[in-house]
């Protein structure tokens, strides 16, 4: 992702409650998270970031994905959800229009 978009600044969890807990401590300007998370759904994940009063836009990353899925992201102001595996360029192309929404 660097490549497409220098100068920005990666942070990583390896899971969802670790995730949170970086969320908390310091702001971020993009939150990238995979719906398939260690511990918690990525949608458990998102609803509780929105439930701690964080507007941070989000993008989530599948496998697979159905209706109940996208209807639940949608309901949490998700800004766009790729599906793996993806082009860089098209994360790129993601992270830039969540930006320009969010």
């Amino acid at each position: 992702l660097t490549t497409h978009l220098p100068g920005m600044e990666i942070g990583h969890a390896s899971s969802g409650s670790e995730a949170l807990r970086l969320l908390v401590s310091e702001p971020y300007d993009l939150v990238i998270f995979e719906l398939l998370l260690p511990e918690m759904s990525g949608i458990d994940f998102g609803a509780a970031l929105r439930a701690a009063d964080t507007h941070v836009p989000l993008l989530a990353i599948t496998r697979q994905g159905g209706t109940d899925e996208w209807r639940a992201l949608s309901k949490l102001g998700v800004h766009g959800c790729l599906l793996q595996p993806m082009d860089p360029l098209a994360l790129a192309a993601a992270v830039c229009a969540a930006f320009m929404v969010g």
